[in-house]
């Protein structure tokens, strides 16, 4: 069992609470079992010993209430399957059609060496059937979040063959990258909704995502001991600031570091579609991410055609000015806001509430990707060039 700090302990019971209870990930698998068929290949136990569900029965919303409220003798994907479950194959053709189809994917592949590289390397890969089980039931229940394990596997294989990894760690970091939100599977899908304000009860199970993750895995032989550190790990941050542990440098494993720069980088591309806000945001961050694996990210950006027109910059003094004018309007738009008294509120109407929500959802942005919107330095920064910034890393200076 991993050593969690003091700070991950509350994590620890909470995550081994939600794998007993497994309401959440129980009602996936059952509503999964009403469009395919699910059956059981063994006999269902609950922990002291009471049959629930006999080896061939049909796993549909029909037996929910069989199955929720009892602790299971045994994880209940250990004794499912799946009509038409996820397989190495299916995983590696969903990476090719990426590649084929799309010109960012097709740009990644070519540069990591051998353009075919990431088909062959989720074909080979040896996932143990519980877990293409629990990939299945990300498919076919939470099919975002499916698609983001899957490109952050195909961002993780391209930074280990350019980090130079071996293959056998190469292959632990893409099942980690497969496998890095199991977690999610029983946290309430409610909490994850877009627009749904988290309490703060609430977040301690957001936070609890990597632990269960690990529990997870901690617990199938098959699954070597890096693969399940690298899904405890990949919120953690180098500087401190990361989760469950609050971790800080090498404490973090080295598959971690590197888990978590391409799951950021997918999660900003998904989101944003936008390589400038990427590229911004390592920039800017470099302090918590693996300056390696960033180095080997920002080599791929740079090659984006997107990108070349960043570098066709202002010149400085009137980026300079630019910058003035952006700082001085976010850092004073507070003071403007409560200069105005009600009645001017009120004639201003809803054009000036589009405004005040615009400026807000600006600073939050700014501050959603690591600096401060009223520093002229950070905003400086921002419009920087990139080559330069890794530069003036230790690394990257030894190149």
């Amino acid at each position: 069992m991993e050593n969690l700090q003091p700070t991950g302990q509350d994590h620890l019971s909470a995550a081994q609470q939600l794998l007993d209870d497994d309401r959440h990930f129980v009602q996936a698998v059952t509503r999964m079992g009403d469009d395919q068929e699910v059956v059981a290949v063994e006999d269902i136990f609950e922990i002291h010993g009471v049959k629930l569900l006999a080896r061939g029965s049909r796993i549909n919303s029909a037996v929910l209430d069989k199955l929720l409220g009892h602790r299971l003798r045994e994880p209940i994907e250990t004794r499912l399957t799946a009509d038409a479950g996820v397989s190495p194959t299916e995983l590696a053709n969903a990476a090719a059609q990426f590649v084929d189809t799309d010109a960012w994917w097709r740009r990644m592949a070519a540069r990591s060496g051998d353009a075919m590289a990431i088909r062959h390397g989720l074909s080979r890969l040896k996932i143990p059937a519980p877990l293409c089980f629990r990939l299945t039931v990300l498919r076919e229940q939470r099919p975002a979040l499916y698609l983001h394990s899957l490109r952050t596997a195909l961002l993780s294989h391209y930074l280990a063959l350019r980090l130079g990894l071996s293959a056998t760690d190469t292959e632990r970091l893409l099942l980690a990258a497969l496998c890095h939100d199991f977690g999610e599977l029983h946290t309430d899908p409610a909490i994850l909704e877009p627009g749904h304000r988290i309490t703060d009860e609430e977040r301690r199970f957001v936070y609890v995502h990597p632990v269960t993750g690990y529990l997870i895995l901690n617990h199938i032989s098959a699954v070597h001991p890096e693969v399940a550190r690298a899904v405890l790990h990949h919120h953690e941050r180098l500087d401190g600031s990361g989760y469950p542990s609050r971790l800080r440098g090498d404490a973090i494993s080295r598959l971690a570091r590197i888990l978590t720069v391409a799951e950021v980088a997918e999660t900003i591309l998904a989101r944003f579609a936008d390589n400038r806000r990427l590229s911004a945001l390592l920039r800017l961050n470099l302090s918590k991410y693996d300056v390696h694996a960033v180095a080997m990210l920002h080599e791929l950006l740079l090659v984006d055609p997107d990108l070349g027109r960043e570098n066709a910059a202002l010149p400085p003094d009137a980026l300079n000015r630019q910058l003035s004018l952006l700082s001085g309007l976010l850092s004073g738009w507070a003071r403007f806001r409560t200069s105005l008294d009600e009645p001017a509120l009120a004639d201003a109407g809803a054009s000036l509430d589009f405004l005040f929500e615009r400026i807000q959802n600006l600073n939050s942005t700014l501050r959603q990707f690591g600096f401060d919107p009223d520093s002229f330095e950070t905003l400086s920064t921002l419009a920087g060039n990139t080559r330069k910034s890794l530069r003036n890393s230790r690394w990257w200076s030894r190149r």
